[in-house]
This record gives structure tokens, sequence and C-alpha cells, in this order.
């Protein structure tokens, strides 16, 4: 497991934490024409999909709430326009959430081997926690380029 770059991880997320900080709230919630979703949805669901990807997929208990999960898994679009408070709470979890993974990651918690693979919709299987971080760089610099396009249109 020490071969994980959490310095790029880091990086990313601080990059989406600046996109945040750039724009009002109307404009992260803002879903321009041709567009299914906005840059606080990307930037939710990308926090979201680590949760999922580190813990659900491992039989544990996410760290986020099972509602906030719901509103940004795979498959879901905007449902309402997003408030302060968890605009607030994305903008901490970018960063928190990397930090507790590599606490549970010390402490033993994270299994290093899948139970049950799982072949993700970019089609690559992930067997090992390995697998679940590189896949999830990929993930995020995917949500990247299209919160980078989005801000084009805002």
């Amino acid at each position: 497991m020490h071969n994980l770059n959490w310095s790029l991880l880091l990086q990313t997320r601080k990059n989406y934490l600046a996109v945040i900080e750039e724009f009002s709230i109307n404009e992260v919630n803002t879903i321009p024409i041709g567009f299914n979703n906005n840059m606080i949805w990307n930037i939710g669901h990308i926090v979201a999909t680590m949760d999922i990807l580190f813990y659900k997929l491992n039989g544990l208990e996410p760290h986020l709430d099972a509602e906030f999960i719901e509103a940004y898994r795979k498959g879901t679009a905007p449902q309402s326009f997003v408030k302060a408070e968890v605009i607030d709470e994305i903008k901490k979890n970018l960063l928190a959430q990397p930090e507790w993974i590599k606490e549970d990651l010390k402490a033993g918690i994270l299994p290093t081997q899948l139970a049950k693979p799982y072949t993700t919709s970019y089609n690559f299987e992930l067997t090992t926690l390995e697998d679940i971080f590189n896949f999830n760089q990929v993930h995020e610099a995917l949500h990247m380029g299209i919160v980078m396009s989005l801000r084009k249109f805002v």
C-alpha cells in the first residue's frame, strides 16, 4: 500500500475546492443546456463514490450519511438546489475523506483484497485496495474534466 499517491489525490481535491470557492452558490448549482448535472453534483459525486469504493465494496459501513450517498451515487442527477450547508459539508469532506481513509488503512480496517471483485462502469475490475485507489484517481480526473467543461457555461 506504500505506492498509493496521496499527494496527487490531495491536489485533485484542492483543485475541486478551488472551483467551489471560485463560483457562487447559484453558479455551482447551474445545469447548462446540454448537460444533465452541475459542478456541485460532480464534486459531491466524487466524494460519495470514494466512500462507496473503499467502504461499501468491502462490506463496511460508509463514513458518509446514507442520504448523501444516495443523492450523489452513480446514476443520479441533481434533484434540487444544493444549499450552502451541504456545500460546506462537501468542502469539509473533500480534504477530510482521504485522511480518514489513510487512518483506516493504518488501523487495518480496510482489507487489501476485495471479497468479491467488482467491475466498474469504466470496465475496470477492482480486486484489491490498490485497484480501488488507482481507479478512484481516474474517476476523479474524469469528473474534473466535466467540471472544467461546466464552468465555461455558467
